[in-house]
């Protein structure tokens, strides 16, 4: 063998070697992930998912092939995650063509319809497959600013992170975001370290097709003007140079981008822009602001539930020892991490995953001083990889203890499944129900779902919700020609033989109790999501109401999720007979709704 030959077998072992442990890390991602995915899915629903966000995504999908018009008309998100399920939904339209399933896009619909797993299990494998990816864009940029050996730390470190992997398991915008989000931001740091036109191009594309994700992607226009800016300083040139064509084109690309994935905010701009606003203010209407100060209730409370307390600290360690260096490269990643963490903590509704675009780039700041300090120990010189592996696996171990109980019960049956089959054993089938959200998937029957279709078809054509004694038109959820495209295909529908009247309602409380027993309701299924706290003051009577049901109903079934199983709190109550229960509060004639 030539001396050459030798030289590049021995370059090849070496960037296998190199690959190894990438590779093991995104097959363990990816592992990690996969599992759980069928978790709450049966074969007999029309609503499966206990995740509302799921059953709007996967419902606004399918409406594409009931009406052949790409317009959502609604545009609470933007569309790019959209039309990528209905290439994904066509394929596998066009496989069961092949396989003579499907006759044509009507049976694709019926089948959403009656038996919609396959739907939520392609979702979620997607889902699985762009978190996985945003673990390899972690290992990328881990790499790239610091090292290989943060690259891969960090890579480990998000394969493991609860937030991230529980959220690659559902069919949402959050996943595909975060991995086109960050995506930009690898090329945010070409543009720092070499400046170059291609670099500002690829940051201003994938940046709005993560804008055209979910919308908070767009603070993705702050690290790129900074990483412009450090580059210019480092080339030596003033402040007042800063605009130059590269960075233009790569702001312009933004839009461009985003325009890209959701073409309708300019088509059909009017729409979009009348959504836009009310979904900004409506977002919190009947839920409390937080009694804690927000500032601090992100770190104590959705960043440490979605890290585990461990990696919290080092991660906010590392935040503050990459202030005391104040490298470009620290100050490419806190800059980022601080005008997410200001614009968020603005906003007035919060849940836990508006705080994953922050996660990944805590974990490289926290491995980049997990490293250093492990580096400047002299005294592990010699041992220095193996105290790293180490401290890295202790740190991710509660982590990792979670996600397996996690999963675990994950593949078991949920609250839900079991309240299904309870219901169905003993409560007779036509049996009049209220049912609060995320309460078990039992099938309507053909008249409640026609009589549930008038409720939400109110006045001038507008979808109404009775909130607290005053009507809010909801237009940005519910178009009148989306709602009527379903239900009039539901309600053709042979009816399922266990099927149960239904009264399907957020809150229960919303209605008062009298409502409910003169229209013949016997049972009222309660889930537990909000509670007391979750109400706003003025909302006192949907407050009484909970306190008169626990008081007069009877409670004659609970189901409650533990480690081995998932799921809401389930309550099962029987509405007693009798006027017992005297609402106190005058509201307009709810049968008009």
């Amino acid at each position: 063998m030539s001396t050459v030959t030798q030289g590049y077998k021995c370059m090849d072992d070496t960037y296998q070697r190199r690959r190894l442990p990438i590779f093991l890390i995104l097959l363990l991602a990816f592992s990690i992930r996969i599992c759980g995915i069928g978790y709450d899915l049966t074969s007999s629903s029309l609503s499966l998912s206990q995740s509302v966000v799921e059953n709007v995504v996967i419902d606004r999908t399918i409406h594409f092939f009931m009406t052949g018009n790409p317009n959502p008309a609604w545009f609470n998100y933007p569309t790019l995650y959209f039309y990528i399920l209905f290439i994904i939904y066509w394929v596998y339209f066009l496989f069961g063509l092949i396989f003579n399933i499907f006759g044509s896009t009507n049976d694709l619909i019926d089948q959403y319809l009656t038996n919609p797993t396959n739907f939520y299990l392609l979702g979620r494998t997607i889902n699985v497959i762009f978190g996985t990816m945003t673990v390899w864009i972690a290992y990328r940029i881990g790499e790239r600013l610091y090292s290989r050996k943060v690259g891969i730390i960090g890579a480990f470190f998000l394969a493991l992170t609860p937030m991230p992997v529980i959220y690659s398991q559902t069919v949402r915008t959050d996943i595909p975001m975060l991995f086109l989000l960050f995506l930009s931001f690898y090329f945010c740091i070409l543009i720092m370290q070499k400046g170059e036109l291609r670099h500002y191009i690829f940051a201003g594309i994938i940046g709005g097709l993560a804008m055209s994700t979910k919308y908070p992607a767009a603070v993705i226009i702050i690290p790129i003007f900074i990483a412009h800016i450090l580059n210019r300083i480092e080339r030596g040139l003033r402040l007042r140079d800063v605009i130059n064509k590269e960075i233009v084109i790569g702001l312009l690309l933004l839009f461009v981008g985003f325009i890209l994935g959701t073409p309708y905010a300019i088509l059909d701009g009017s729409t979009f822009i009348f959504h836009l606003r009310s979904m900004y203010s409506q977002i919190n209407i009947g839920l409390a602001q937080a009694d804690e100060n927000l500032w601090i209730k992100v770190f104590k409370d959705y960043l440490r539930g979605g890290m585990t307390l461990p990696l919290e600290i080092l991660s906010i360690c590392g935040v503050i020892y990459g202030l005391y260096r104040h490298k470009k490269e620290d100050i490419l990643l806190i800059t980022y991490s601080l005008a997410y963490y200001i614009s968020m903590v603005q906003s007035t509704f919060h849940q836990d995953y508006y705080w994953l675009p922050l996660i990944p780039v805590l974990v490289i700041l926290g491995v980049r001083l997990l490293t250093d300090t492990i580096q400047r120990i002299h005294l592990l010189n010699r041992h220095e990889n193996l105290a790293i592996w180490m401290t890295a696996i202790f740190i991710i171990s509660l982590g990792t203890y979670k996600l397996i109980c996690y999963n675990y019960a994950r593949t078991q049956e949920s609250t839900r499944i079991l309240a299904k089959k309870w219901i169905e054993e003993n409560i007779p089938k036509g049996t009049k129900i209220v049912m609060e959200t995320y309460g078990p998937p039992l099938s309507p029957t053909r008249k409640s779902l026609e009589d549930e279709y008038k409720r939400r078809i109110g006045p001038k054509g507008m979808t109404v919700i009775y909130l607290a004694q005053r009507y809010i038109k909801e237009s940005l959820d519910d178009s009148i020609e989306y709602i009527t495209s379903f239900y009039d295909r539901r309600i053709s529908l042979p009816e399922p033989e266990i099927s149960y009247y239904l009264f399907r309602t957020t809150m229960a409380g919303y209605y008062p109790m009298d409502y409910y027993k003169k229209n013949g309701f016997e049972y009222c299924v309660i889930t537990a999501i909000f509670t007391k706290a979750d109400v706003k003051e003025d909302f006192h009577d949907v407050i009484e109401f909970y306190q008169l049901l626990d008081n007069t109903g009877r409670l004659i079934k609970e189901f409650k999720p533990n480690f081995g199983r998932g799921g809401p709190i389930i309550k099962i109550y029987k509405i007693r007979d009798g006027s017992e229960i005297t609402w106190h509060f005058s509201r307009s004639d709810l049968s008009q709704v």
